[in-house]
């Protein structure tokens, strides 16, 4: 094979190496739950690690190994319009947030803010941990938004040595996030 072959040989096998690499980490694919009543966007090497629907609340896991989000939807019941009533729906929101803290040892609250997406409001948090098992430092990101029926708890967890390559895909999928009619 001459100079010429080879140069055009490895040219075009880098072209599809990376043509791989960027459907990968920057290309998303549609997920719909039409039982949980959202629709998202994940990233295209993702899939769906579990999927649990029951009568008041479903669960959906996303992941790759080093990152996953989670959608969990919540049937709103009598008890939880009455909390929402009394403290008032953003105080509700950051009472769920705050649940995190008990649930998460050494949970730390770096921010929170109010975030639009897709013409929703959402109550955001972000905050870091160590994982148990892993002993490693995870980002997280929490997203809550309620509907007239459900509230939605979406979930991002990183390792935080992964979080700056994650980053992008990540944020452009929690973009694409949709309640359904």
């Amino acid at each position: 094979m001459n100079i010429k072959n080879k140069i055009a040989v490895i040219g075009i096998a880098l072209f599809v190496i990376l043509g791989i690499l960027y459907s990968e980490t920057h290309q998303l694919k549609l997920h719909t739950d039409p039982i949980s009543k959202f629709s998202i966007e994940i990233p295209y090497s993702w899939k769906v690690v579990n999927e649990i629907h029951a009568t008041t609340t479903s669960d959906t896991l996303f992941g790759n190994g080093n990152s996953t989000i989670v959608v969990k939807r919540f049937q709103r019941t009598d008890k939880v319009d009455e909390a929402i009533n009394f403290m008032g729906e953003s105080e509700f929101m950051v009472f769920l947030a705050d649940q995190l803290k008990i649930d998460i040892e050494g949970y730390n609250i770096l921010s929170t803010s109010t975030v639009m997406i897709n013409d929703g409001s959402f109550y955001k948090l972000d905050a870091n941990y160590v994982g148990k098992k892993s002993q490693k430092e995870v980002t997280q990101k929490t997203y809550i938004t309620l509907t007239d029926k459900s509230y939605y708890i979406i979930g991002i967890d990183v390792y935080s040595d992964k979080w700056p390559r994650s980053k992008e895909i990540i944020e452009k999928s929690i973009k694409t996030f949709k309640l359904l009619p």
